[in-house]
């Protein structure tokens, strides 16, 4: 690998300024029409969909190291609504009612196992509880089960007293609020006790309407949000005990899905290729679709430090291609700072600069399928890299000095 001797330029505007809100393709698979996506942790991601049809198996595309790279397996299930990601793999509800079971995959999709106790029942993955356990629904008779190894399906703790909870999010703190997956989902649930009982919340008394209440993502600070797939966005700042209607969100057909993270940014995806996004508590709204195709639908999907991640399908006529997106902003920038080198501009075109890396440290630029593509030895603790050549994407940039290897993310767009 040739070495390059890198020049110092200097740059006029400082690294806060940075404002980048953009969507970037990573290297997973673009023959798959991706219909959703999970995650689990920082780096975990699966993401399943349809290629070239939609008949079984379903196309498993898998990330263990925060989408540097992607493995490619099957899910042989015609139904999968269910499905959570656990530290023991990715676990999969098969909804057919001849044949109801929940299976597991620790391999990435290449071989599966059934989860032992759902051969003859109607018990889905439904999410983890805040003790970390995995709690399953029974569609048929109302109940839930909390599994004690992810692979096994455990006692029977609750009686849903409206049926249908089977989707929920959580508060570290121990707070669970449910949402209602059935066509009615006008009511929430909430379980101080990992599901052991559940306290109904009609929201038709809180808010002075009925309201859905079907997708639930949770933002730190004791907030929580809710969606029905046809309805407006609903927001809980006290933990789930009261509820208000955020803004209005932008004219489209249906919310496919909601996330949040802790950093206060929340996206909200409807059909139609509509993104939309907000940093202020749901009081106002705008669209995110830079970097994406003109035509396509997507899911969220985000990662504990608050990465978004996007499975894409895209819509133009006769299209069977899809792809998995990484959203990169400004919000981000404070998670970079923890290392003690800077990059910037970040995203860059044909050139980025790196502070803060002293004297002969050795410097790695590695493309999202873990590639070596540029290495060099500092000269200065100010260097300026020709990005020029690189191709759009995500690459990561590795700084080794005395021993230590710091790493941070960086996008090209030409």
């Amino acid at each position: 690998m040739k070495k390059y001797l890198l020049m110092v330029q200097l740059i006029l505007y400082p690294f806060e300024n940075i404002n980048a809100q953009t969507w970037v393709k990573t290297s997973a698979p673009t023959n798959i029409q991706y219909k959703d996506i999970r995650t689990f942790g920082k780096d975990i991601i699966y993401a399943f969909g349809k290629s070239p049809s939609d008949s079984t198996p379903q196309t498993l595309v898998s990330s263990f190291d925060g989408g540097q790279t992607w493995k490619v397996g099957t899910i042989p299930f015609l139904y999968t609504v269910y499905l959570v990601a656990t530290p023991s793999g990715l676990v999969v509800g098969n909804g057919a009612f001849s044949n109801p079971t929940s299976n597991y995959t620790d391999d990435g999709g290449t071989t599966w196992k059934k989860v032992t106790g759902t051969e003859t029942n109607y018990f889905f993955p439904a999410g983890i509880l805040p003790n970390g356990k995995l709690l399953f629904s029974d569609q048929l008779f109302k109940s839930l089960s909390v599994s004690p190894d992810f692979i096994s399906l455990g006692t029977k703790v609750s009686t849903a007293v409206t049926p249908d909870f089977t989707t929920f999010a959580t508060n570290p703190s121990g707070r669970v609020i449910f949402g209602h997956e059935g066509n009615n989902g006008f009511d929430l649930a909430y379980s101080d006790d990992n599901g052991a009982t559940l306290v109904n919340i009609s929201l038709k008394n809180l808010i002075g309407t009925t309201k859905q209440a079907k997708m639930i993502t949770y933002a730190g600070n004791n907030t929580f949000y809710a969606a029905g797939v046809n309805t407006e966005l609903l927001k809980s700042i006290d933990n789930g005990n009261t509820w208000t209607t955020c803004a209005a969100i932008s004219s489209g057909l249906y919310i496919s899905s909601i996330k949040a993270n802790s950093k206060g940014r929340l996206i909200v995806s409807k059909t139609g290729n509509i993104f939309m996004t907000s940093t202020d508590g749901g009081q106002s709204f705008s669209p995110i679709n830079n970097g994406l195709p003109t035509y396509g639908n997507g899911n969220l999907g985000v990662t504990s430090d608050g990465q978004f991640w996007l499975a894409y399908s895209d819509g133009e006529t006769g299209a069977t291609t899809g792809g998995i997106y990484v959203f990169q902003d400004n919000l981000a920038v404070s998670e970079n700072k923890k290392s003690s080198f800077e990059i910037y501009p970040n995203p860059a075109k044909n050139l980025v600069n790196i502070n803060n890396i002293g004297k002969n440290a050795n410097i790695k630029i590695k493309d999202a399928s873990g590639k070596l593509i540029y290495t060099a030895i500092s000269q200065n603790s100010k260097e300026s890299i020709d990005t020029s050549r690189f191709a759009n994407g995500v690459y990561f940039i590795h700084i080794q000095t005395n021993g230590i290897t710091m790493t941070q993310k960086l996008i090209i767009q030409q």
